[in-house]
């Protein structure tokens, strides 16, 4: 089954284009994405009314349906999986291993050749700035996922979101850990904000939205298993680049924390919460489907448009501040 990466590509404008003349504005993603964020604020932060959340629940559910349809274009689903056919969990599970193994995505030229042997110290600040929209989310995205879940499936969950919270430490807090990386490399908001690409808002976008619209949570458990499955991978790259390029490396706990952890997260996540529930309903196979595989196209047009800009030399150290140009010295 061939499976695409380019339906939709980033382009050098930051415009998202589907096939021919519709594109996504922009300017729709930023907007969602600080709708989203309004989601993990305290209420201490918020000014929010009545009004003005009808408002952004408006604004949220029109982009949202046409990010699900774009999506859908490039969904390519195994045909057994597509008709309804039933499968068992264990079977579904192997079928959705096999997708991610055969999809550019999972060997993309970003982590296999790019980022660990050519990526300069500002091309991992952009590319770490790009994390943020779901690595400092990351336990609250798994603590969304268990709600209303049977026990078993519940319990592998909440393994994985204790693994988040550090065991109770909170300097081993995954979100700590994270934070202390892009402190390091002076990724402050405003950087951030100003790097942020289309295609790295739609994966952050669309992350948030699996978790937060309950009819969709299914597509969220195919979407964070994948996630978590390949994960380690891209963290030893990252790794590689870090120790190149010579910078501290006290602060590679979070991703080498990552390379222990997110292996056994992702068996757990297909053995234990995914085959359990195809085979308690197995109707949901699809919707897990849909979840794998547009994460898979997602993050494959993502780095795409990564790779793009890098190859350019548009990532010069004018772009950075003096503490991320001067963190191989730190």
């Amino acid at each position: 089954m061939e499976m695409p990466t380019k339906v939709l590509t980033g382009q050098r404008d930051n415009t998202l284009k589907i096939q021919g003349d519709s594109m996504i504005n922009p300017d729709d993603q930023k907007r969602l994405a600080s709708i989203y964020t309004r989601h993990f604020n305290t209420a201490d932060q918020l000014s929010a009314t009545y009004e003005t959340l009808t408002t952004d629940l408006n604004v949220a559910i029109a982009i949202e349906k046409e990010m699900l349809a774009l999506e859908d274009l490039q969904i390519v689903m195994r045909k057994g999986v597509q008709s309804g056919a039933e499968h068992s969990g264990a079977e579904f599970v192997s079928l959705v291993k096999d997708d991610i193994k055969r999809h550019a995505a999972n060997q993309h030229e970003f982590y296999e050749e790019f980022l660990p042997n050519r990526a300069t110290v500002e091309d991992l600040a952009f590319y770490l700035a790009q994390e943020t929209l779901q690595d400092p989310r990351f336990d609250d995205f798994i603590a969304a996922l268990q709600m209303g879940l049977p026990a078993r499936p519940k319990l592998e969950l909440a393994s994985n979101y204790w693994d988040e919270m550090g065991n109770g430490e909170i300097a081993r807090m995954h979100t700590v850990m994270f934070q202390n990386v892009a402190d390091s490399l002076g990724l402050t908001d405003e950087y951030i904000q100003d790097s942020l690409t289309t295609d790295g808002l739609w994966c952050g976008n669309l992350s948030t939205m699996l978790v937060l619209r309950r009819h969709l949570i299914y597509r969220g458990m195919g979407y964070f298993a994948t996630i978590e499955h390949m994960f380690p991978k891209r963290c030893l790259s990252l790794i590689a680049a870090w120790q190149r390029l010579g910078l501290p490396t006290r602060l590679l706990e979070y991703h080498e924390e990552h390379v222990r952890v997110d292996a056994r997260h992702a068996s757990g996540f297909f053995q234990r919460v995914i085959a359990p529930l195809v085979d308690m309903t197995p109707g949901c196979a699809r919707e897990m489907h849909w979840g794998v595989l547009a994460r898979l196209n997602s993050s494959g047009r993502h780095l795409d448009a990564l790779l793009e800009r890098f190859k350019s030399g548009v990532n010069d150290a004018q772009s950075l501040g003096p503490h991320c140009r001067n963190a191989s010295s730190t």
